[in-house]
């Protein structure tokens, strides 16, 4: 259910123009040596930083994320067992690139696969995985197309390691914002340096090429990968008092700049902006607020979801101002627009206004209602 849920947010903020809060006139120092990049606040999607962000490029090891978050959400839900043991088959065994050097008819548990498989994306792991959770190759390939298309990614995979796919910057954002959203994954992103056992205690080491966890306070992943065409690619995420953000890096032209061009994104972003909650679901910003000719006397005014906000971090204390008639003429119902509430910054701006509507519906004030009053006063009982 949550990864059904995580999908449609994400999903429908696709479909809705980003908010924008980009500072146009900043130019990061390593601009030059990379092909592509963006910086997103993770929970909103808010852009706030991006090079040639849209452009869709061929992104090295990247191209493996889909089908590790595909398998990473199938752990989450159950439908993939971290306990499981999986027989790693003549196909997955063959696998070429970054492995767990995994030899054919040898039995290891799933979680170990996982974990090579976030951790240095191994190809091995990820197809003996896949062939074990869907079945074959098609249908695993099948389900990541579905986890891209959820997600608003509008590449589709022929394999399942994605060998010919292309990924913009912002799209391997969200993928980065659903893998941040995924326990299994970021379980295993956030490790430097671990290892799997294998049968008769042969062990493989893992070492995440990811710098940054290391080096920078609150990262957590995400992804890496590089080669001689592509350059070096990687997707990170960060955390500090409350918000995340995921910086990508495209085509950089070493693993040194890619390390300090995302270092740069981050520190940027920490350092200029925020994610606030300005109202949380059915929060009362206008109180028993009078209804006219209705069944009920008075309502509430209130705010239908939670709200999160990214905002400039020189915007100081955002101050409220509500926004709502004197009284409410019914009938109405909980889905009526009947107020708004702006959030103001030190100077008096409009950060963003919200919707307000009754914590109630109120129908119109009939006959039988007259005169239920007039009998209940009658008797002494209130109305």
């Amino acid at each position: 259910m949550k990864r059904i849920l995580i999908m449609a947010i994400i999903a429908c903020m696709i479909l809705l123009p980003y908010h924008t809060v980009l500072a146009e006139n900043v130019t990061m120092s390593q601009e030059s040596a990379f092909k592509a990049a963006v910086l997103i606040e993770a929970k909103t999607g808010t852009r706030l930083w991006e090079k040639n962000a849209d452009e869709g490029l061929a992104v090295a090891g990247l191209c493996k994320l889909p089908a590790i978050l595909t398998l990473a959400q199938s752990m989450d839900d159950g439908t993939l067992s971290s306990s499981a043991t999986i027989r790693v088959s003549q196909r997955a065994a063959s696998v070429s690139g970054p492995t767990a050097f995994l030899e054919a008819s040898e039995d290891i548990d799933a979680a170990a696969l996982m974990k090579a498989a976030v951790m240095i994306s191994a190809g091995d792991a990820i197809t003996a995985l896949g062939e074990t959770a869907y079945g074959s190759e098609s249908v695993f390939c099948a389900n990541i197309n579905v986890t891209l298309q959820q997600l608003g990614v509008s590449s589709t995979l022929t394999d399942s390691l994605g060998s010919t796919a292309r990924f913009s910057a912002y799209e391997l954002a969200l993928l980065g914002m659903a893998a941040a959203d995924s326990g299994t994954f970021s379980k295993y992103s956030a490790l430097y340096l671990d290892e799997i056992v294998h049968t008769g205690e042969r062990k493989t080491e893992l070492v995440n090429a990811n710098r940054l966890l290391n080096n920078y306070a609150g990262c957590a992943g995400l992804l890496t990968g590089s080669s001689q065409t592509d350059g070096y690619c990687g997707v990170f995420s960060a955390s500090r008092n409350g918000t995340t953000f995921i910086a990508v890096i495209i085509g950089a032209e070493s693993a040194a700049i890619r390390t300090a061009a995302a270092t740069e994104l981050l520190d940027y972003g920490f350092a200029n902006f925020r994610l606030m909650t300005l109202a949380q679901e059915g929060e009362v910003f206008a109180a028993e607020l009078a209804v006219r000719d209705g069944d009920l006397k008075s309502v509430n005014l209130v705010a239908a979801n939670r709200v999160d906000e990214v905002v400039h971090t020189q915007d100081g204390a955002l101050t409220k101002r509500v926004n709502a008639p004197e009284h409410l003429e019914a009938p109405f119902d909980t889905n009526t627009v009947l107020g708004s509430v702006d959030f103001l910054d030190s100077s008096g701006n409009e950060v963003l206004s919200i919707p307000l509507y009754a914590s109630s519906a109120v129908r119109a004030f009939g006959v039988k209602d007259i005169i239920l009053r007039i009998l209940l006063a009658f008797i002494g009982l209130p109305a």
